[in-house]
Parts: structure tokens; sequence; C-alpha cells
């Protein structure tokens, strides 16, 4: 077992209540707060907890990462459920343990067996990356593998219970943010599991977001670890399975996205096709953050806009070489230990942490409901003492929604018609689009409430559906029907020769055509023998 890696389950208490940084109108970004900084952090002030980082291992027995027979058919008697790491970052108690570095971090998610050479390689490609933004000596490279940040392996745990946030691991890139959230009072924790060996990326998704399923609860038993508030984050690529979690699971308070091109099916279309995927389902407060040259290839920006049970907040930031990797750590040192930014360094140094601050603020105020850092989430950031211009954000209120149809019948049985109705008009009106306002439900209802000898109720929803619409020769038939079978048959005549009248001008099938126009004659033929 790797040092830092412990068996879930083994947990200390904690908590504590977190203290909130503030912007400055003047001088920097930020407050300078507490003792323990790293450059990596900039000008980021810490909450008031030290921060511990470990790793854990999760196993779930209802996933299974062997095969049932081996290569030569025999049974596996091993144990073949599925088993990952979660990589956990919490608010800790006052230690001297030392700070982890950047050589710690990024070679956290190995193995203490894993060779030196495996290692040498994953550093030279990790400086390769960097060579993007300019040339690194040796010593520039150095001096940033022995940086510091604020996490402590294995330290003890603060006194009491925190949010959890979830999330898939994005090695390295998001190791700043988490820390910056624990030491603010979260504890976060990130998934980090082999994907299975397919080609469709839609796989690789589902099995993050099975993992957070399995992760939650476990991580839930740990003493320090709130079982109530619960939320999600992500960066990139690996921010794409938080948006299926959040819309599965009604415990998640909120959930936000760091530069993932959620809406950009260019990118990562699977996550419109999977499984769970219903703009209508996000409920949780939402904040979406992005750079203002990649916000223009969003093709599908409008099922951010059509989320509209969600309290949506839409971050942009903006500054000259703004880059996706502006929002993770790799951008953050690039501006700042590296030195390969230039003259744009300062800015885009900034750019991260008004970011960072955003978003504490949200989880602040959506998951621990701190009404001041939602007014701080509502002001553009220049209010809030970020470079003007800098970012800018807007939110995109939650609108409550209409009663399902299941309780909206439920109403009308033990409430009356006439209530359900004053409902009705009132949900109407502000949520108009909602499944219960669609003729082909309130006609279903209708007749549910019809074959339970509720007529005058029936005839009521009938209505509702006419109005709903008057386009739909099968609501007057209905209609007509419900109104024959309580004695108003004057009534009933009337609304099916309508309906033959609206049959006339209706987009039907010729086989549906047939069968309406059938139904409504005979309504008629047999309404005007036996007025």
């Amino acid at each position: 077992m790797s040092a830092g890696r412990t068996i879930i389950g083994a947990a200390t208490n904690a908590s504590g209540r977190v203290a909130v940084a503030c912007m400055l109108v003047a001088g920097t970004a930020f407050a300078q707060q507490g003792a323990s900084r790293s450059p990596l952090h900039g000008a980021l002030a810490p909450g008031r907890f030290g921060v511990g980082f470990n790793t854990i291992e999760v196993r779930d027995p209802n996933r299974f990462d062997q095969p049932k027979l081996d290569r030569d058919g025999r049974p596996v008697t091993r144990d073949r459920a599925r088993r990952f790491t979660v990589h956990v970052w919490y608010p800790a108690a006052a230690a001297s343990a030392q700070r982890l570095t950047v050589t710690d971090y990024m070679f956290s998610h190995f193995a203490d067996t894993v060779s030196q050479v495996t290692r040498q390689a994953d550093e030279a490609n990790r400086r390769r990356f960097f060579t993007q933004f300019g040339t690194i000596d040796d010593a520039a490279w150095r001096r940033f593998m022995a940086t510091s940040l604020l996490g402590r392996r294995d330290v003890a745990p603060a006194t009491g219970r925190f949010p959890l946030i979830v999330g898939s691991l994005r090695r390295f890139s998001t190791t700043v943010t988490n820390e910056y959230l624990a030491s603010h009072g979260y504890v976060v924790a990130m998934s980090n599991g082999f994907e299975p060996d397919t080609s469709d990326a839609g796989v690789g998704l589902e099995t993050a977001v099975r993992d957070m399923e399995a992760m939650v609860p476990e991580l839930r038993k740990l003493a320090y670890v709130d079982s109530v508030r619960l939320a999600a984050l992500g960066f990139s690529g690996s921010g794409f399975s938080q948006i299926l979690f959040a819309m599965r699971h009604p415990d998640v308070d909120a959930v936000c996205d760091l530069e993932s091109a959620i809406f950009s099916d260019r990118v990562f279309w699977p996550l419109h096709r999977g499984w769970g995927y219903d703009v209508t389902a996000m409920r949780p407060a939402f904040l979406h953050t992005y750079s203002v040259p990649l916000s223009k290839q969003e093709n599908r920006f409008a099922d951010f806009e059509n989320m509209r049970y969600s309290n949506r907040h839409h971050y942009l930031v903006d500054a000259p070489g703004i880059h996706h990797w502006d929002f993770a750590l790799e951008g953050m040192a690039a501006s700042t230990v590296l030195g390969l930014r230039g003259a744009n360094g300062a800015l885009l140094k900034q750019a991260f942490e008004t970011t960072n601050r955003y978003v504490l603020a949200f989880f602040n105020a959506y998951v621990k409901r701190d009404s001041a850092e939602l007014a701080f989430l509502r002001r553009d950031p220049a209010a809030n003492g970020a470079p003007p211009g800098l970012a800018t954000i807007r939110e995109l209120p939650a609108v409550r929604p209409a009663p399902s149809v299941q309780a909206f019948e439920a109403m009308i049985r033990q409430q009356g018609v006439e209530t359900a109705m004053t409902t009705f008009a009132a949900a109407h009106a502000r949520d108009p689009r909602a499944p219960l306002f669609t003729s082909i439900q309130m006609n279903r209802l209708g007749y549910r409430l019809l074959r339970s000898q509720k007529v005058p109720d029936a005839i009521a929803v009938f209505r509702k559906a006419v109005e709903l619409a008057p386009g739909s020769s099968n609501a007057y038939d209905s209609l007509a029907e419900a109104l024959e079978a309580a004695g108003g048959k004057a009534e009933a005549l009337v609304i099916a020769r309508r309906g033959l009248d609206v049959l006339q001008g209706e987009e039907l099938t010729a086989d549906q055509r047939r069968q309406m126009k059938t139904a409504l004659e005979l309504k008629v033929q047999r309404l005007t023998a036996n007025p």
C-alpha cells in the first residue's frame, strides 16, 4: 500500500467554521491572510484551516474489473470488484509536517513500487507539456519541482464535519483549487480509476459517474465528512461526468466546471448522449466558467440557458493570451514560478486568482448557505477588486418547477379540482414548458380520473387540454366523451363538431386522420340521435 493511502472507513473527527477571504478594491486582488503561503496560490488567501492530503482506496462490489474466467477458461477466484483510488484534500488541524511540493503531487498517483524510470518518464512528459509556453532551463525546472504548496500528507483532520466536493481527478491541474477549498472548510475528493479499454468516450464518462456514486457513501462514513452537504467540481475533460452526476442525484447542492467544453459537441459530444442528460434534470446551482475565446465555440450553449430549474452563474474571463490551462495549476505555474508568460503573466495570474475566489464564493453561497458570499458572487468582479474587464459574471435565476403530473393528480384527488386548477394557472405562468402542460399528459390524466368515476374532475382536466392544444382534434374528442358521460349531451355535440372542424387543418398521418374522423363522426351521430 502506498504511503498516504488509507483504507476507507478509518477516519478521525473533523470540523470548524470557515473564515472567508475577501477581495480588496485596492492593492492586490485578495486579502493577505495566513503565514503559510505558496507562490502557486498567489494572492489567494488561505482559510483558517491547514490542508491535509491522503489517498483512499474504494472498492465497488457492484462492478467488476476482472473477468469471470481466466485465459484458460477457469473461474477467477480472487476478488474481482472494481477498486480505484480517491485523492482527498481536507481541513487539517495545526501540524508541523512538511508541506507537499510539486514533486510530491506530480507523483501522488503512483504506487510506491513504481520504478524510477517510470517517474522520470512522467516528469519528462510534464516538462515537455510546459514548453508550449516557452523554454524552461534546468534551474527553473528544479525550482518549480521544489516549490511547496499547502498540503501536508496524512495529518490529523480538523475537528468537525465538512461539506464534500467530488469529481474526477485531473492529475495535478486542480491541486491549488483543491487546497484552497480545503483550507476554507471543504473535503475535496477526486476519483482516479482506470477506464475500460474502449474507443467509446461515453463508456469512460459513465465509468467516472459510477465511481463518484460509489465513493460518496463511503466518504460519508468518514468522521470529518458532512453526510448531507454535497457538491461537484471538475476541470476540462474531467468536468463532464460531474454534470451527469449532478443531474442524476438530488443530494447535490452545487456543481462547478472549470473551462470544460460541456456545451460544445465538437469537443465532447458523448455528454449530451449520456444516460440521464436532461437540461430539466439540472436542479443544483451551477457555475459555468470559461474563457471568452473558447466560449465562442459553444454551439450548445442553449442547453445552459434551458437548465431553468437550476440557479446558474455564467462566469467569463478574458485577458491577453488567455489559455485553457490558465484555469489550472499549469497556467498559474507558467505565469509565476516558471515565468513563461511574459508581459501577460501578471494579469493571467490575477485571472486564476479571481476565478478561484469566485469558485469559493459559489460553493459558500450554495453549499454553506452564506448570504454574504451569495452577494459577492452576484457582484461584478471589478466591484470585488478584480482588474476592470478581466472577468464578468451573470446570473440566470432558477424557475420554481411546476408540479409533476403525478403531484397534480394527487392534488386534485386530495384538495379538489378548484384548488388544483389555481395551482395549475400559477405554475403555467412561470413554467409553461413543464411536462404537465402538454395536451397528451392532460389527456391521460383526464382518462385516469374518468375511469375512477371522477367525471367533473375529468371534464375540468379535458377543458385544460383543449386550452393547451386548441388545434388537437383528440383533445375535443376526449372532452366530448367526458361531457357525454356527465349527461351534458348538448355541449358534447358542440365539442365533437368542433373537433371535426379542427381535424380538417390538423397535421396527422392518414391512419390517424381516419381513426379520429371515425371516432368523432360516431359521437356526432350518437348525440344527434339521442339528444
